[in-house]
């Protein structure tokens, strides 16, 4: 008779080691709530920026651990990249960028302006939570 082990699962889709705060920064609201419907867990928290002004003046008013910026295929994305790697502040700030765009030289153009790791969109939820756990980790790492 084989004996059967439970393992005990994580109540949340993931879990993160330490508080987490991120800003998202996305054109459209419906994106933005669905972050904080699907990424809520204790110990992260989750501001939203529409735009790159309102972005901007909350990273300069507030401590963030990472920017989480849809690029919607336009400048204004990576313009926020080249703006936070330009604030000595935030020059060492973990920088995740969303994508729908399958061109390469866009993915490619926010790692040349600062980006840490990029994700694809339509964004998979179930996934994400583990890659900013693991951009988290790294980002550790590399500070270290």
């Amino acid at each position: 008779m084989m004996n059967s082990v439970s393992v005990a699962r994580p109540k949340f889709g993931f879990v993160l080691e330490h508080d987490l705060r991120i800003l998202f920064m996305a054109h459209d609201r419906e994106v933005l709530g669905l972050a904080r419907t699907h990424l809520a867990r204790p110990g992260l928290e989750i501001e939203a920026a529409l735009g790159i002004e309102t972005g901007l003046q909350l990273l300069d008013a507030h401590r963030f651990d990472l920017a989480l910026i849809d690029l919607a295929n336009d400048a204004s994305g990576l313009r926020m990249i080249d703006e936070i790697r330009g604030r000595q502040h935030l020059r060492h700030m973990a920088i995740m960028v969303v994508t729908g765009a399958e061109d390469l030289d866009i993915i490619e153009s926010a790692y040349v302006a600062g980006a840490t790791s990029f994700t694809t969109s339509p964004i998979d939820w179930r996934v994400l939570g583990s890659h900013l756990r693991y951009v988290m980790r790294a980002q550790g790492l590399l500070a270290a």
